[in-house]
């Protein structure tokens, strides 16, 4: 039997600081903790953060007030937990119109193609119901194809 170990397991842990005491009397505090040293200001309100208070989002040094009010007004997109994929609206708008004009068009083909043709000496032949017929069908059966596919059941 072998036993392998991160290598976590042998590094120190991080300390994090929860923030020093304000030692001077001229020396910024913390705009949360009056008591607490602060370590940076927030890049984007200007307040004064304890190592606390300090939350670090990417390369910015926000406080939680600033992450709440992003979050509301939905400008803050590391925040994001959910999204409308465009491309799946359009997929699906795209495949949806086809899958149902052929099922209309075989429809209309099966349902009426015994009736009078044209008036017209010249038209009297059926042949466009036949063509019809079969664009019909493979529309239908690309629309099928398109949303097994979109769905993930053909994925292997």
């Amino acid at each position: 039997m072998e036993v392998a170990l991160f290598p976590a397991v042998y590094r120190k842990a991080d300390v994090v600081s929860t923030g020093d005491a304000v030692l001077a009397e001229g020396e910024s505090s913390c705009f949360f903790h009056a008591e607490k040293k602060a370590s940076i200001a927030c890049d984007r309100c200007g307040r004064f953060l304890c190592g606390l208070c300090d939350i670090q989002l990417g390369n910015e040094h926000i406080c939680a007030t600033c992450i709440e009010s992003g979050k509301k007004k939905g400008k803050m997109q590391k925040l994001e937990n959910k999204r409308l994929l465009r491309d799946r609206q359009a997929l699906v708008l795209s495949i949806v119109p086809l899958f149902l004009t052929g099922i209309t068009a075989l429809y209309l083909t099966t349902r009426y193609r015994k009736d009078p043709t044209s008036i017209s000496i010249t038209q009297k032949s059926r042949w466009r119901f036949s063509v019809a017929w079969m664009f019909s069908v493979l529309q239908i059966l690309i629309g099928i194809f398109l949303i097994l596919s979109y769905t993930g059941v053909l994925d292997t």
